[in-house]
């Protein structure tokens, strides 16, 4: 739901990017476990916006683009 992205993007905004980019990480591996690709790369695709070399966000973007896809 769009509404409930905004008002989380508000909230997120408000953390510091170190907390910020670790919430998201973590969600996006709680949305790719539970089956959810989509929400999953939103929120890798959110951390590349602020910090491109974060982690291992480049293979895991690559990984769920190939599980949408299929």
């Amino acid at each position: 739901d769009d509404t409930l992205w905004k008002l989380a993007e508000e909230a997120l905004q408000k953390i510091p990017k170190e907390y910020r980019l670790t919430l998201l990480y973590i969600l996006a591996e709680s949305f790719e476990r539970s089956g959810d690709m989509r929400s999953a790369l939103f929120s890798l695709r959110r951390i590349e916006r602020e910090d491109r070399k974060y982690r291992d966000i480049d293979d895991r973007i690559r990984k769920i683009r190939s599980k949408i896809a299929s």
